[in-house]
């Protein structure tokens, strides 16, 4: 039956306050290790937990063509003192995602901030190489980042430290997925539809930054956020003034075909549970 618009209300509020509980994630787990399957997913991740906000798609992924999942982390916060503490987070996080953890040692990017770019240029080419030389070495068929305007310094400056490594890579193609936290993208092309499970997985990996959400508890709101992008993805790339999909959770994405230095949009598509992401790797 449906509800009261008071006690729609008053539910999200109760389930806010009465929190999630965190101890079916207290043993010690392990990132699966990478291997040669492929496709291969790749996530450059700004922060610790960024890997969980943004997972819908690759959790799809997976399950839809069989591909391997890998985070690689360019930070560990900006406080050294926490990063034994991050990177034992961040590890737990990828084991709970079904994620490999390509082995970044804290402090190797430094500062990613966007002003880093145009003020430090010798500094930011290293950042830039490095970057490249683990790019050249994965290879992965799907490269996710966040978009250039997601509203963070250091979401912004991965965006542009990936796309300088993929300018020193001329005969590299792949899928480019890009996302959004901090900042809506204003021209995303793609909209897809995500499970309540797909939903949990990201919220229990996102569980495992027991640091970060002792201080704002933000993993609370994550179904909320995955509600919102549904809200504005169905108009955004849907077709104005038409009947909407019905989706609860979902994810907004820029998808781009990289190829030899160049980049191509992909067509606007909204992809509910029974739409392969197959769909992802055609760019028309």
């Amino acid at each position: 039956m449906p509800r009261s618009p008071e006690s729609y209300v008053t539910s999200f509020s109760e389930l806010f306050k009465e929190g999630i509980q965190h101890s079916e994630i207290q043993q010690a787990l392990s990132p699966p290790p990478l291997t040669s399957q492929r496709p291969l997913v790749a996530m450059i991740s700004p922060h610790p937990d960024d890997e969980c906000l943004v997972a819908g798609v690759a959790l799809r992924l997976r399950q839809e063509v069989g591909a391997q999942l890998v985070n690689i982390p360019l930070s560990y916060g900006s406080n050294p003192e926490t990063w034994p503490r991050r990177t034992h987070e961040l590890t737990q996080a990828c084991a709970q995602l079904g994620m490999a953890l390509h082995d970044v040692p804290p402090g190797s990017f430094g500062h990613i901030y966007i002003s880093e770019r145009m003020e430090h240029f010798a500094e930011w080419r290293k950042k830039t190489q490095l970057l490249s030389s683990i790019l050249a070495q994965l290879r992965p068929e799907y490269l996710m980042f966040p978009h250039a305007h997601d509203g963070h310094p250091a979401h912004v400056g991965t965006h542009f430290l990936v796309m300088d490594a993929l300018a020193m890579l001329p005969d590299y193609s792949c899928q480019l997925v890009l996302t959004e936290w901090w900042h809506a993208n204003e021209h995303p092309n793609t909209l897809i539809e995500l499970s309540t499970q797909h939903v949990t997985t990201m919220l229990q990996g996102l569980c495992a930054h027991r640091g970060e959400i002792a201080r704002n508890p933000y993993h609370l709101r994550l179904p909320a956020s995955l509600m919102e992008q549904v809200r504005r993805g169905v108009e955004m790339v849907g077709a104005r003034d038409t009947p909407v999909q019905n989706f609860v959770f979902g994810q907004l994405l820029d998808v781009q075909k990289y190829s030899y230095g160049k980049t191509l949009p992909a067509a606007k598509k909204i992809m509910g549970l029974h739409s392969s992401l197959a769909a992802l790797l055609d760019p028309s």
